[in-house]
C-alpha cells in the first residue's frame, strides 16, 4: 500500500450491512483512517461507482473497501475483519457492534427472509 493511500469505503445509505461496517470502523476508532464515500440507490454515484467496480469484484455488492489501489473486498464481515485484524481487535469485544448485530440486524435480516419466503408464495 502506498504511503498517501487511504482505503477507501462505499456505502450505500439504508444498508444494514454498510451501517454494520461503519458502526465497526467507528468503534475500533478507524473511521479517520479510511475515505467514506457515501450514495443513494437509483443516484447517479450509485451508477458510478458500480461501473468502476464491475469486472474488479465478482458480484458489485455493498459495502465494498478498496483496500489497496484497484484492490477491492466486499463482504462486511470479512471487512470488519480485515481492519480489526489490522488494530488487533477482537470485533465481538465490540459492545456497540455485537448490540447491532443481534439487535436490529438481527431483525432486518429476519424481516428479509420472511419478505422473500412471502414472495416464493405469491409467485408459486
Amino acid at each position: 500500500m502506498t504511503q498517501d493511500f487511504r482505503p477507501v469505503v462505499y456505502l450505500k445509505n439504508g444498508c444494514p450491512f454498510c451501517f454494520k461496517l461503519r458502526v465497526a470502523l467507528l468503534e475500533m476508532g478507524s473511521i479517520d483512517e479510511v475515505e467514506i464515500r457515501t450514495f443513494s440507490s437509483g443516484t447517479p454515484e450509485e451508477a458510478a461507482i458500480r461501473e468502476r467496480l464491475s469486472g474488479r469484484v465478482e458480484k458489485v455488492s455493498f459495502p465494498v473497501v478498496e483496500i489497496s489501489p484497484d484492490e477491492f473486498r466486499t463482504e462486511s464481515d470479512e471487512l470488519i475483519a480485515h481492519f480489526a485484524g489490522q488494530k488487533q481487535i477482537d470485533p465481538s469485544t465490540l459492545p456497540t457492534l455485537q448490540a447491532y448485530i443481534d439487535g436490529p440486524f438481527a431483525k432486518l435480516q429476519q424481516l428479509f427472509r420472511e419478505n422473500r419466503d412471502l414472495k416464493k408464495e405469491v409467485s408459486a
